[in-house]
């Protein structure tokens, strides 16, 4: 079943998520719609129907009650970060060998403080910009590349005072196996880049 739903995820041809701004006016999404993203919302992910995927990432934000949309907006960051996780296994340890850097990528998701908690829940954990540039540096891939590759996803928590700037949070999934590499990081010590968990060089983007 998880094997079809990554499948129906590729098929989608999605890139990132719309933002949960521009609420103004909005029309109620329909009862079909409605009843498909409470579904998807209790469903665990090997559980979800296949087909159905593409129909929920593409529910517009603004037409959704504020009771679903929180829960909306990281069930589909979820998803897309699933499939993005199940692209990068499959080509290996080298990501983008002979291919130019990736510079240019989508803007963060805009995320509700409640969205945020959600995605946290659901197996994502937060990372400085520190901890972050080390991962960029020993996997020679830029912020674009870990974020196409991996699951590095960048949002922005708009702040409750609006006369302040939208704090900019970094997060991976826990199962991402890039995550491995930080205990170098953490311990001082040097990756040797000789096995990674026994099966092979650490993942890169390039040599």
């Amino acid at each position: 079943m998880r094997s079809a739903l990554l499948a129906a995820l590729l098929c989608c041809g999605l890139a990132g998520t719309a933002p949960a701004a521009g609420r103004a006016n909005p029309k109620t999404a329909d009862p079909e719609t409605l009843k498909l993203v409470e579904l998807f919302l209790k469903t665990s992910v090997p559980e979800l129907p296949p087909e159905s995927v593409p129909y929920f990432l593409a529910v517009d934000t603004a037409t959704l009650p504020d009771r679903l949309l929180h829960r909306f907006l990281a069930k589909r960051i979820e998803l897309l970060a699933l499939k993005r996780l199940s692209d990068s296994r499959a080509k290996g340890s080298l990501k983008r060998a002979g291919m130019d850097p990736e510079t240019t990528c989508g803007n963060p998701d805009i995320l509700t403080p409640r969205a945020l908690a959600f995605l946290k829940q659901m197996g994502f954990n937060e990372y400085k910009d520190v901890e972050v540039a080390y991962l960029m540096k020993e996997t020679n891939c830029t912020e674009c590349e870990l974020r196409s590759e991996f699951t590095l996803t960048v949002v922005q928590v708009p702040a409750k005072d609006k006369r302040k700037k939208a704090s900019v949070k970094y997060l991976f999934r826990d199962d991402d196996p890039i995550i491995a590499l930080l205990a170098h990081y953490y311990s001082g010590t040097k990756n040797r880049n000789t096995s990674f968990f026994g099966i092979g060089s650490s993942p890169k983007c390039r040599h």
